[in-house]
């Protein structure tokens, strides 16, 4: 970059300094909440420019995650850095400089780094510009290694899976012949194409890889209309071309499909609806959700040393427009596979339409039909006898009445069918409201799986919200809980599985299996694992028949370790009983005084022989018959008594 540009930015980065305070989002609650807690100032430092649409979701997952932290007051500045596209050395240290500057006299308490390039950032100049702050990062594995992070740093690993994505092409289109690779110039770009092509190497033999890497975007697009038959085109990134015009991906993405004849293929689900077919997708939205939760844990007195880096997770995700387009059908995606984008047919928008439309077509060519067979058979009548042109327009009429009463039947059926479907709306709309403001997590699907209830203590357990859940399907719902989709209680009573036991601790079913709970353990939750209770209910309409599936969670982890707890005392407890001394055996005994001859033949008194062989403790007193023998004549006992 340019000397100039550089003190250009600068000099408008120190303006804005002056002129205001820090950039920063307030992510407590109101001003009276505020005034009572100290807020943590938490600093995200992103590689790319504002736009980067996977760097925009990352962001907002951050954000939404700290702001849902109950006991938790923060303060967020987001500085986006540019690194990724002017990473060189002047721009690196004009930016420190900057930095230097904005936050002289700030403490920060959590640094968050978005990408690789913000991740050096830190290890060149982290230490002079925060100093001790705990820094959390979001990286790739091999961006990392060689690296030597400081003690305060932890994070996740995100990984794009290329491997999984080519087996993917290979397995819906087995006549592949050839793959062409599609990326850009920039730094960013070549890192991850050499990923991509080290995993191409094990490929060779099977299908042949054209490269369209480094090209202008012209140049691009032209060689994509002319790629021979049978070829697949795999997208990796195109931050900058080779005429060095930078790009956003999900923006460019739209024209490069169209340009291009081939199916396209990606690696990040933020561009899932810009023109890619899917792929084995790294999710944007999951990594930011994982940090900030390290973030959390952090500012809550969590020392960093003692959080593990993490490696992210991949799903199988298709755009449904694109299956279409290139005739992909559905059955051949993988096992859990989520398809996004899927449109509804003209016959699903307009289903009571167009069953009404052609029912009254029907009736009224019926009726046509009909008039148009009396009209022949009067024609006819009418060259025979005048008489039988009365009798049929006798009929006719009749006819007429018939139909007219058996239209207002059919209208107030249509009034009823109507006044009935509103009925069911709000009884829908009360049963949300109920399970909206029920106390223990809940949520329900319908028949086919898509979640139609989303309460509040659910967004308060999992940190969704109830937008970003209602009308998913594919067991999204079972992300929060397992970081993967998966069937849980409620799928297994609507589709009983043989072995679904097995992932359960417990299981109780009742009523005919109409209620089933559970209680389940996942040893990736917290320090100790989680122990959850589900109980889970079938909904019935007013026929009778099965509508989808209502289930409850309540989160026992305390329960059960409090359980284990008394388990553990007890066996304590019966361990220190049997380790009670005990006396066995034929005593001799005086049948006088009671004394008890030891085993070298003296006589002991009794208290003094059981204490020397046992834990026995002795007090002494007088029994009432002792009492009545030694003061029986004594006038203040035969008094007191």
């Amino acid at each position: 970059m340019p000397l100039t540009r550089l003190r250009h930015i600068f000099s408008v980065a120190m303006l804005a300094i002056a002129m205001s305070p820090a950039f920063s989002v307030n992510a407590g609650g109101d001003a009276a909440a505020l005034s009572q807690r100290t807020p943590k100032h938490i600093l995200i430092l992103n590689s790319h420019s504002p736009d980067l649409p996977w760097q925009q979701i990352v962001n907002r997952s951050i954000v939404a995650t700290l702001e849902n932290s109950p006991d938790l007051s923060t303060k967020i500045h987001t500085e986006f850095t540019g690194l990724a596209q002017y990473g060189d050395r002047a721009y690196t240290e004009k930016l420190a400089e900057l930095y230097r500057h904005k936050y002289a006299g700030r403490k920060m308490d959590l640094v968050i780094s978005v990408d690789n390039p913000a991740t050096n950032f830190i290890l060149d100049h982290g230490k002079a510009l925060f100093p001790d702050v705990p820094v959390v990062l979001i990286s790739e594995e091999d961006k990392i290694k060689g690296l030597v992070l400081r003690p305060n740093m932890t994070g996740l690993l995100s990984e794009i899976d290329v491997r999984g994505t080519l087996d993917l092409i290979l397995h819906l289109h087995p006549n592949t012949k050839q793959i062409a690779v599609i990326s850009g110039s920039s730094e960013t770009d070549r890192f991850y194409e050499e990923k991509a092509r080290r995993v191409f190497q094990t490929y060779v033999d099977r299908v042949k890889f054209i490269d369209l890497t480094d090209l202008s975007m012209a140049r691009l697009m032209d060689a994509g209309r002319r790629l021979p038959a049978d070829t697949i085109a795999l997208y990796i990134v195109t931050l900058v071309d080779k005429s060095k015009e930078a790009f956003i991906p999900k923006r460019i993405l739209p024209r490069l499909s169209r340009a291009i004849n081939a199916p396209l293929y990606g690696l990040w689900d933020t561009l899932l609806g810009s023109g890619i077919v899917g792929g084995s997708l790294s999710s944007a939205e999951f990594a930011g959700r994982r940090v900030a939760g390290m973030g959390i844990d952090i500012l809550k007195g969590k020392s960093p040393e003692r959080i593990p880096i993490v490696s992210g997770s991949n799903a199988f995700m298709f755009d449904w427009r694109q299956l279409r387009r290139w005739n992909i059908d559905e059955n051949d995606l993988p096992p859990g596979s989520v398809v996004r984008f899927r449109e509804p047919s003209l016959f699903d928008l307009y289903k009571w339409h167009i069953i009404g439309i052609t029912g009254f077509v029907l009736i009224e060519t019926l009726l046509i039909f009909i008039l148009l067979l009396h009209r022949a058979r009067r024609r006819q009548a009418e060259k025979s006898l005048q008489t039988a042109h009365d009798e049929l327009e006798h009929r006719v009429t009749e006819r007429t009445a018939e139909l007219t009463v058996t239209n207002e039947r059919l209208r107030k059926e249509v009034a009823e069918r109507m006044e009935a479907q509103k009925a069911l709306a709000d009884s829908e709309r009360r049963l949300t409201d109920i399970i909206n403001f029920l106390p223990d997590p809940t949520w329900a699907i319908d028949i086919d799986g898509r979640v139609i209830a989303w309460n509040l203590a659910m967004e308060r357990l999992t940190g969704v919200d109830k937008k970003e859940m209602i009308g998913k399907g594919d067991y999204a719902y079972a992300f929060p809980f397992y970081d993967k989709p998966r069937p849980v209680l409620i799928d297994f009573l609507l589709h009983p599985q043989e072995d679904y036991e097995k992932e359960y601790l417990s299981i109780n079913r009742e009523e005919e299996a109409r209620i089933i709970s559970g209680v389940a353990f996942n040893p990736e939750r917290g320090k100790r694992g989680q122990y959850l209770a589900a109980t889970a209910a079938k909904l019935f309409d007013a026929n009778g028949d099965v509508v989808g599936a209502i289930e409850s969670v309540r989160d026992i982890t305390k329960d059960k370790l409090a359980e284990r707890e008394r388990e553990r005392l007890i066996e304590e407890l019966k361990d220190a009983i049997g380790k009670v001394k005990t006396l066995s055996g034929m005593l001799p005994i005086c049948s006088s005084c009671k004394k008890i001859r030891d085993d070298k033949g003296y006589w002991n008194q009794i208290e003094s022989y059981l204490a020397r062989h046992s834990e026995i403790d002795f007090s002494h007193g007088l029994c009432p018959e002792c009492m009545d023998k030694l003061y029986g004549n004594q006038p203040w006992y035969k008094k007191r008594k």
